[in-house]
């Protein structure tokens, strides 16, 4: 066949031809001048498109003359080279309808594809062609008793096709696994028509896009779009066919980074009848859907193509966001952790504190928290370097935010018992019971949840967290949730206490304006965040994963200890104590300084009137004298001693100071006190 410069001449002569020579010179020749992804145009992808048709008609028609294997598989093997160079350019310069028509007619042409029966013995690939951007298998399975799986591997360069229970230990961007009961289309025993293989009839076939770009959507949502790499299944009956016994399973790599994004994502096939991408049939598989490690896993009820679709709007804001939700969180627990030493710090400092049960509960919820604050900011995503030291990590903080609850619910049961039940309040032994039963459920939940994952559920490549969702909202979120639940009716019993007339307690507060709405709004604000009601937005971004709900829940979350440090300090005993110990600090730097001054100053005068005035009391109180009592004094003063002593105690009086000085003898002591009257 001649060479031919142009898509347009090509398709012109490939619709007027139907010799098998011809044909597959035509798709050799497709080929080279799709080979230039950059130069295809729109016009070009639409003669394409044709071609491609008429290729896939021909091959698949008996009477054409292509009977040979080695014919079908030369034109398979250029319309696959072709597709994958038209899946290289530009979004917009492929038409939705010549997008459809593509697919189609590989989906067809790879069904019908059967290498004239050639058996294989178990599972086999018939046809298998491999591109950067597209790969094709066709397989045999010839035992039906084992479940089917197809994967492509090291980010679609390697491909597999075989028994499930020899699938290969690799990171897959996708697998699809079919049911025994698919795969047992014809029972044995059963005769097949004429001229139709047990191979033909079990016949597999499987095409792996990379990209999406066929599959263009008109009716999606402009915030909405494919997240993921394309797989069509097929047993080569017709598409869409109800399968029989149990459903397929699809797991999927997002090609997004989904960490920050907050809508759930969607399992969708290509309706060719529609146009579009539908539901039916197709549903999340949340038990093993973890969008921490971006794996989403879908299962249907049906064979054709299928992907997940995501929010565009969510993985576009997941860089800022995950930015800003970072920001938040390391600042709020900087605070809080600084807050948290204070809590201690503070009860730990006064006797009055530490006899308090209250106070002790919250001294252990503080350190509880603060260890929590460390492991999570230095090891939650820096450990995933070493799996074994991941695991702890993830362990740690599992036990410490459930203990973080439990504590918060003793608080809750306490201060119940203190404010509205005061008839009832816990002896001894029943605090130890409570005690250990506060440490001891979390520690059976965590032993009990790591026993029956044999510790995978604990630390990944990405986080050092619980990282499977059955795991996650069963021996997490339930327990938070019963905590917060058992909160909240505390909160709620206790702000009517204090508010109406039932309790004693409230109604000796009441005379302190326990009436009015700020009163109320303290108390209410400040038990929120010492029983850890903020956790209640952390219950909530679990079931409804919004933005605005994670912002709310980093900044009153991480915030908590803060809280907990200005509840600690807005009690009158520790405001007293405080007051006290910073007043006896001052007054002893205020003393240390009027010594300071009083001793210079009398040790001035003193040397002034040494050289003024040889007269002084043998008392040592010095004043202005007359000239008469000079002589006495100065006799006196001679029997006194030497006249750089001074006698105990100095007492200096002056008609134009108007303060008094009282000094210490140098004879008691280095340390001279002075006090200003």
């Amino acid at each position: 066949m001649m060479p031919i410069n142009n898509l347009s001449t090509l398709s012109m002569v490939a619709l007027n031809t139907s010799d098998p020579q011809q044909m597959r010179g035509i798709g050799t020749q497709l080929e080279t001048l799709t080979g230039n992804s950059s130069t295809l145009s729109s016009e070009d992808i639409g003669y394409s498109s044709g071609i491609i048709n008429k290729l896939t008609t021909v091959s698949i028609e008996s009477h054409t003359g292509i009977i040979n294997t080695m014919d079908k598989v030369k034109i398979f093997k250029s319309i696959v080279s072709t597709v994958n160079n038209i899946v290289k350019v530009e979004p917009g310069k492929i038409d939705p309808q010549f997008g459809k028509n593509i697919s189609l007619n590989l989906e067809t042409l790879a069904t019908s594809f059967t290498g004239d029966g050639e058996e294989r013995e178990d599972y086999g690939s018939i046809l298998q062609i491999m591109e950067d951007g597209l790969s094709v298998v066709v397989g045999c399975p010839e035992r039906p008793d084992q479940a089917l799986a197809f994967a492509a591997l090291n980010q679609g360069r390697e491909l597999y096709l075989g028994p499930l229970d020899n699938f290969p230990d690799k990171e897959s961007t996708l697998r699809v696994v079919i049911p025994s009961s698919a795969l047992d289309i014809v029972p044995s025993g059963s005769a097949l028509p004429p001229n139709q293989s047990q191979c033909q009839e079990r016949q597999t076939s499987f095409i792996f896009y990379k990209s999406p770009i066929l599959f263009q959507d008109d009716g999606l949502d402009k915030d909405t779009a494919v997240a993921t790499a394309v797989v069509s299944a097929n047993l080569g009956g017709p598409a869409n066919e109800p399968l029989a016994g149990e459903p397929v399973t699809l797991t999927f790599q997002l090609s997004i980074d989904s960490t920050g994004a907050w809508l759930k994502p969607t399992c969708v096939y290509w309706s060719y009848g529609k146009g579009g991408w539908a539901t039916d049939g197709c549903y999340l598989d949340t038990d093993v859907t973890d969008l921490m490690t971006n794996v989403v896993q879908c299962k249907c009820t049906h064979l054709t193509n299928f992907a997940v679709l995501v929010s565009r709007s969510a993985f576009k804001s997941s860089q800022p966001a995950d930015k800003a939700l970072s920001i938040i969180t390391y600042i709020g627990c900087t605070l809080s952790a600084i807050a948290l030493i204070g809590s201690m710090a503070t009860i730990a400092s006064f006797k009055a504190m530490r006899a308090r049960r209250h106070n002790r509960i919250v001294f252990l919820l503080s350190m509880d928290m603060l260890l929590a604050i460390v492991f999570f900011v230095f090891g939650i995503r820096t450990a995933t370097s070493s799996p074994n030291i991941c695991t702890v990590i993830a362990l740690l903080l599992h036990f410490l935010f459930l203990l973080m609850f439990s504590l918060t619910s003793l608080e809750a049961i306490m201060l119940y018992k203190q404010i509205v039940d005061i008839f009832g309040m816990f002896q001894g032994f029943t605090i130890k019971i409570l005690l250990l039963l506060t440490a001891g459920v979390p520690f059976c939940i965590v032993f009990l949840a790591a026993a029956i994952t044999k510790l995978s559920a604990h630390g990944n490549s990405k986080y050092c967290w619980i990282t499977e969702n059955g795991v996650f909202y069963g021996s997490f979120i339930a327990p938070m949730c019963v905590s917060l639940l058992t909160n909240i009716a505390v909160l709620v019993r206790v702000t009517v206490a204090l508010h109406g007339h039932g309790s004693a307690v409230s109604s000796s507060i009441k005379t302190t304006n326990t009436s009015s709405v700020s009163y109320l709004l303290r108390v209410v604000v400040s038990l929120s965040v010492l029983l850890g009601i903020s956790w209640l937005f952390g219950a909530l971004v679990a079931v409804y994963d919004h933005l605005a709900l994670q912002y709310i829940f980093a900044i009153t979350n991480t915030l908590q200890g803060l809280g907990i440090f200005v509840h600690v300090s807005r009690d009158a005993e520790v405001r007293a104590a405080w007051r006290k110990s910073i007043t006896s600090v001052l007054s002893q730097d205020t003393n240390s300084a009027a010594v300071h001054r009083s001793s210079s100053k009398s040790s001035r005068i003193a040397l002034t009137l040494q050289r003024q005035s040889p007269h002084t009391s043998s008392f040592g109180t010095f004043r202005r004298s007359t000239a008469s009592e000079q002589t006495t004094k100065s006799d006196t003063r001679e029997d006194a001693g030497p006249p750089g002593d001074l006698p105990t105690p100095i007492t200096l009086s002056e008609q134009n100071q108007s303060s008094v000085f009282i000094l210490k003898a140098p004879s008691e002591g280095p340390n001279q006190q002075a006090d200003s009257v």
